[in-house]
Order: C-alpha cells, then structure tokens, then sequence
C-alpha cells in the first residue's frame, strides 16, 4: 500500500528594498535573500505593547521568578539542553524552561504509525556516539534502543548501477565506484601531495576535491553529505560539517598525518572510563528506537514536566539594563512574560534572525543569510515481489532506505 508523505511549504521571496530598516553590509556585498516557508515556529509582534494588566496570571511560583535558563524551541536540540542542564547542571541553572510554539515536543522528528505500518516523516536514524547514548539512558530508554547491522551493504548510483561503498579498508583495492585513476589521486592527496589550502574557511567541496580529488568528492562525499545534511556541498562549511576531519590537516600537515598525530596523541592521554550503563555498539551503525525516533523527544518532555511549556509562540524578546531578558508569548491562557537570566535559541536562523532583530540589526542580517533546506519524504509499501530497478530512481533523490 503506497503511503505519500508530503509537506506544504509554500514559499515566499522576500524582496530587499521592502526591509524597512539599515542594513549594515559594505558597499560590494549584496543581501542574499533566501526562500522561506510562511509558516514559521514563531513570529515577532512588530510594534506592539503590552500591558501587564493583560498579562495571564495563570502561572506557578517556579514560573513567576526569573527563570536561570529559558529554551526557545521543543526540537531535539532544546529538550537535549535541557535535559543536559537538568541532570548534570542542576545546582547551577535548577529553574530551566522550555518554550515550544507548536502543541507537541520532536520539531522536525515525526513518527507516525498507521494500519500495521510505522514510518519516520523526519529524520529516520542517529549515529549511536556516547553522548547520544547517555542522552537515550539518562531518558529511560535503554531497553526500546535499536541498532542497524553494522554489516549491511550501502550502495550508491553511478552510470546506471548500484555500487558498493567500501566499509573497510581492504575494499578499496576492489571496490568499483572509483577509477584507478581517482584512487591515486586520493591516496596521493591523502598523504600531502595536494594543492595548499587556500587561507580561507573552504566548502565541503572545495576541501575534498583539493585534499582527494574530484572522483571521492562526486561518488562518494556529494551523496553522503546531502544525504546526511539534505544540502549543497559547495556551500557547506567543511570546519563545521565535518570538524574532525579538517582538523586532520590541521594538526598533521595532511589527512594520513593527522590520523597517525590523533593516533599518537590518543594512546598517549590517558584513558577515561566509558559510562558502564552505556550499551556497545558493535562496529559503524545508526540507532532508533522500537517506536520510531518520536519515542526520545517524549521521554525527555515527560521527565522534564511542567518545564516544556506547549503552544508557547514567542512574540518578543528584550534585554533589559541588569543583564536579564524579558520574554512574551502568546499561550493558549493568554499573553505571558518570562525573565530569564540566560537564553538559548534552538529555533532555525531565519525564525532567530528575526526574533533577534530589536537587540541587533548586525545579527539578524548576517543570520538572514544563512540557506535553509527543505525535503519532501516518500514512503511506499512494496509486495516482497518487486524491486526497484535503478534506472527507475529519480535523479533527485538524495537516499532510498530498504527496510
């Protein structure tokens, strides 16, 4: 039974002369505007003034005084904060809330089970690294985690075929993806026969190409980044994507010096000892859980309680003479103002930019630019009879996952 997941995110382009206020860039840069969806987590009431008499009086004690930390934004990435600063920063930060515009916690995680099926709408795995693991322990899960076969085979399209990705370094003698030709040059490059860098931060692209050559960088890094990130490789920050490995050349002069100086130095500091209660995974994998991903946003609301505040739409934020900041929301009981001493902002750099706007200008111009990407997800049933021949995938798609 075929299942069509589709999101509507229609689109508007903004156009520069409509801004109604300076914006600080120099004379040969230009405003780039990106495509954003009209319907945003949360808005910014231009404008407008609230009176305190106006304000819900609906609100308990803990809510009342100024909270230590307020999160904006009930996606994975603020409830993980939270709980973060709930168990291991208690004495410091111990009144942390969390603000989420929409009526349930995940963000962009959605689960949905239906008629003897269970499918992701969002993301549909995680990479199982220690600190994922505490977080998935510290929330109770540890018995509904699951882990992929390490050995499954990951394939990718090229030239109408279906070739293997080589999991080990005695694949990539044999394995057919690359031409003699691409993996001289990659061994080449990988050992410090390559161009300089640049002296400027470098793209995904621009790295692998310089560091390995343009066959690693178009079958193997192009298909792993977008499907990972769901973005252009040549816009990507290669520091920030991949950190770990820039960092290689970095210390080592070039990707194999690097390796053996992170060898070196890891043998050489002493080891700390691995959390007992964390699970092992054996060999590379990714990690769900038996309910599907929705499962760890749930259980980290659940056990933060009363501090994950729903259907909270953040109408302004202003930082006031002593430091702290004073927050309004629009709730279901009515308009709400929180003080904070510290707040954190999971939300997407367009919906912050424009929240921010009020205590700078600079931030939110140079947060407007930064690209957004948005993916449509398909889901469909086949018979155990069929198989997808490679030449009917569409060009487009950035991964297929056969389960």
């Amino acid at each position: 039974m075929p299942t069509l997941t589709f999101t509507d995110i229609s689109l508007l382009r903004p156009t520069p002369s409509l801004l109604p206020f300076p914006c600080p860039l120099k004379p040969t840069e230009k405003l780039r505007i990106h495509r954003l969806p009209l319907k945003l987590r949360c808005s910014i009431a231009e404008e407008s003034k609230i009176s305190p008499s106006k304000l819900s009086p609906n609100l308990n004690a803990a809510d009342a005084a100024t909270a230590d930390c307020v999160i904006i934004g009930g996606g994975i990435s603020g409830l993980c904060i939270a709980q973060a600063l709930a168990t291991n920063h208690s004495a410091v930060a111990p009144n942390v809330i969390v603000t989420e515009a929409r009526d349930r916690v995940g963000g962009n995680i959605i689960t949905v089970e239906r008629d003897g099926y269970l499918w992701e709408e969002g993301p549909n795995s995680f990479q199982p690294s220690d600190p994922m693991l505490k977080m998935v322990v510290d929330s109770g899960l540890k018995d509904d985690l699951v882990l992929g076969d390490p050995n499954a085979p990951r394939f990718v399209l090229w030239n109408g075929r279906l070739r293997p990705v080589p999991s080990s370094p005695t694949d990539l003698p044999i394995f057919d993806l690359m031409s003699i030709g691409g993996k001289i040059r990659a061994g080449l490059g990988a050992l410090g026969l390559r161009p300089p860098p640049p002296g400027h931060e470098e793209s995904v692209e621009e790295f692998v190409r310089r560091n390995l050559g343009d066959e690693v960088f178009e079958r193997l890094i192009e298909p792993f980044c977008s499907g990972v990130y769901a973005g252009d490789p040549s816009k990507l920050s290669m520091k920030a994507a991949f950190g770990n490995v820039w960092k290689l050349e970095q210390t080592g002069g070039s990707i194999i010096g690097g390796t053996f100086k992170a060898i070196q130095e890891k043998n050489k500091a002493p080891k700390q000892p691995r959390d007992p209660r964390l699970p092992k995974p054996k060999g590379q994998t990714v990690g769900s859980f038996r309910k599907g991903l929705t499962m760890l946003p749930e259980a980290i609301s659940k056990r933060l309680g009363s501090k994950v505040k729903l259907s909270w739409k953040l109408s302004g934020v202003k930082k006031l003479d002593n430091g702290e900041y004073s927050l309004t929301y629009e709730t279901p009981e009515g308009l709400v103002s929180l003080r904070s001493r510290s707040v954190v902002m999971t939300v997407p750099s367009y919906v912050a930019s424009s929240l921010l706007r009020p205590l700078s200008v600079c931030f939110f111009c140079s947060h407007w630019q930064i690209g957004t990407s948005f993916t449509f997800i398909l889901h469909e049933c086949l018979h155990p009879a069929y198989s997808i021949h490679p030449e009917l995938i569409v060009i487009f798609i950035l991964g297929c996952k056969f389960t």
